[in-house]
């Protein structure tokens, strides 16, 4: 079976990703997962292990809902919440499950949203 990874993070263009990632699926009989990658800097100053905390948990809802509309489509899934620069997770995540396809919806949103969202 093929597989995709998916990076989402809940944004208007992810949700257009994941449309696209349910044809793909289909398409080549794919598996997906879904990845969502964030890093927090410890340069930002304030309490970074709470912060890091409300990002995992905007990550796992972001997630949820993916998966959630993935399983609906009939598409086998799963989900990784990894901490690290989006771009680098979703490049390991490829790596270690050998991933035919990484499909994302943004390229840098705008560096709040990137930095609560996990944008690629």
């Amino acid at each position: 079976m093929k597989t995709i990874v998916l990076g989402y993070d809940g944004s208007p263009s992810a949700i257009a990703a994941l449309a696209k990632t349910v044809e793909l699926a289909r398409a080549l009989d794919a598996m997906v997962v879904v990845a969502f990658g964030f890093y927090v800097s410890p340069l930002g100053g304030g309490d970074v292990a709470d912060f890091k905390a409300e990002v995992q948990k905007v990550g796992n809802h972001a997630l949820s809902r993916a998966v959630a509309d993935l399983e609906a489509a009939g598409i086998t899934t799963s989900s990784r919440i990894e901490s690290g620069k989006p771009a680098d997770v979703l490049i390991a995540v490829a790596g270690e499950l050998d991933a035919d396809l990484i499909v994302v919806g943004t390229v840098g949103e705008n560096p709040i949203s990137g930095a609560l969202l996990g944008s690629v």
